[in-house]
């Protein structure tokens, strides 16, 4: 089995930042959604990502940087 995960970070639509995982051999891209973990600040979702295992690593999306 073949751990192509990464997570992106976007605003989330019930307010704060969301991070949600995606997988480079899935066609369809990762997506912030209500179900999406949320967190209120920025910073709070880069350090959970950071604390993730992510073949491909983390993106913020722009204009949240």
């Amino acid at each position: 089995m073949s751990a192509d995960n990464y997570m992106i970070i976007d605003k989330h639509p019930l307010g704060g930042y969301g991070a949600e995982m995606g997988f480079a051999s899935d066609e369809d891209q990762a997506v912030v959604t209500e179900k999406s973990l949320r967190f209120d600040t920025l910073q709070e979702a880069r350090k959970y990502a950071e604390s993730q295992w992510l073949e491909y690593g983390y993106s913020v999306e722009d204009g949240l940087q």
